[in-house]
């Protein structure tokens, strides 16, 4: 209860601040594609993890209709934002641009990768369907684990990667680890990664880069020996390791509340302890996020949960990309939806496939094992946007300069500090019982 309530204010503070008409969920006023992509991971993303949080409700009625209130307001927003954002979305991607601050998913080998490969061996972690928001609540375990994330160049810049579309995993993580824009699965991934030119050149003789798949990291004693001899290899360069935890869950049941941590995760923590002794750098991406189920309404039929080939005009949530960065089995063409709360399957926990800031903007994050000297790189600013500092309650003036009200605030056992409501205002005061 205490952490809805406190993702409750979390919430009430981001709507009380005073943001510009046009910033919509990002941090400085947004005017470009980069400019809203690079707002949702620093601000929005924030916004999701509180609103999502408060979904279930509370065993309270009176807290349960406070918190579908705040979900609604927010739901709002983000509506708005997602119009906003997937209009970016198409001006960008007809000329789609690789850069630290946007990077496409087919760039990372190229841009991030390979050049990191050069300098240190490296752990490339693809969590598949890993939305910003569960990525910054497992930072939270990874900073108390002894993991340091880090940003290039003189002038700190946070990296985002940018899916593919639809993004989907046959599009987009294939692209990802093939380094080129394409339509694979695992097949075409192993090879594609195990003969990319740049990672072969950053890789010692003899030994190519190596992607591990779902089907490769247990065995009866937990992780991989395979998995965790290749990590703890001196020789091996390149590792890379697609974790499915995360798009597994979007297809089970929605009557449980997940926390995302690193030990309700299996294997997750067993392959940053085996990169943290190797003292391999980690690069945390995804191939794509992906949209909660909080109230959606099932469209006519897709070709998948939240995409279709082009046929008539879009609907209301829909728009209509071509060229750039699309990739279908029939063409450059596709429709995907950009309001959270349209799906064309059956009703699942989640879903991706369409153009909301949830689906596009993926993490691109680098980790050093705790003080670990990085050339060229730098300890990365707090993430946490202003509203989300942690709640501090004072004693107002008034009340500190009443010397009954002090007297009894020092008594063993007694607190006679105004609480704040959840709403605005203070709650009174509650003296104790005469003795």
């Amino acid at each position: 209860r205490m952490l809805r309530v406190k993702m409750a204010v979390r919430l009430c503070r981001w709507m009380m601040a005073d943001r510009p008409a046009n910033k919509g969920r990002g941090g400085r006023a947004a005017t470009t594609f980069v400019d809203l992509a690079q707002g949702y991971a620093r601000e929005g993303a924030f916004v999701d993890w509180a609103r999502f949080k408060l979904i279930g409700g509370d065993d309270l009625p009176g807290l349960s209709a406070a918190f579908v209130a705040l979900r609604d307001a927010a739901r709002k927003e983000a509506e708005a934002f997602n119009q906003t954002f997937a209009q970016a979305l198409q001006v960008w991607n007809r000329e789609p641009r690789a850069a630290a601050a946007c990077m496409p998913v087919e760039a990372i080998i190229e841009r991030v990768l390979a050049p990191l490969a050069q300098q240190t061996p490296v752990l490339l972690l693809v969590a598949d369907g890993l939305s910003y928001s569960i990525f910054r609540e497992l930072c939270e375990d990874l900073e108390a684990l002894g993991w340091d994330e880090k940003v290039a160049g003189p002038t700190p810049t946070l990296a985002v990667g940018v899916a593919a579309l639809p993004t989907i995993t046959e599009v987009s993580r294939a692209s990802l680890l093939s380094g080129r824009l394409m339509i694979g699965a695992a097949a075409q991934e192993k090879t594609a990664f195990a003969t990319h030119p740049a990672l072969v050149a950053a890789s010692r003789a003899g030994t190519a880069p190596v992607v591990f798949h779902k089907g490769d990291l247990a065995d009866a004693e937990g992780l991989s020996s395979t998995v965790r001899d290749a990590i703890a290899s001196p020789q091996q360069q390149v590792v890379g390791v697609v974790y499915n935890a995360v798009d597994d869950h979007l297809s089970g049941s929605n009557q449980i509340q997940v926390r995302w941590s690193i030990d309700d995760l299996r294997l997750l923590g067993p392959l940053l302890s085996e990169a943290r002794r190797a003292r391999r750098v980690v690069i945390v991406t995804a191939d794509h996020g992906h949209v909660i189920d909080d109230g959606t309404v099932q469209r006519g039929q897709g070709d998948g949960d939240r995409w279709r080939l082009p046929s008539g005009t879009p609907d209301a949530g829909e728009l209509l990309f071509e060229g750039g960065r699309v990739k279908t089995p029939a063409g450059n063409a596709v429709v995907c939806a950009c309001s959270e709360r349209v799906r064309h399957g059956a009703k699942k926990n989640g879903y991706h496939g369409g153009v909301s800031a949830q689906e596009v903007v993926v993490p691109l994050s680098v980790f050093t094992p705790r003080n670990r000297v990085l050339k060229g790189w730098q300890m990365a600013p707090a993430p946490q946007p202003d509203w989300w500092a942690p709640l501090e309650f004072a004693l107002p003036a008034a009340a500190a300069d009443t010397p009954s009200l002090a007297r009894k605030a020092a008594k063993p056992g007694l607190l006679a500090v105004p609480q704040p409501g959840l709403f605005g205002g203070a709650l009174p005061v509650v003296a104790p019982d005469p003795e």
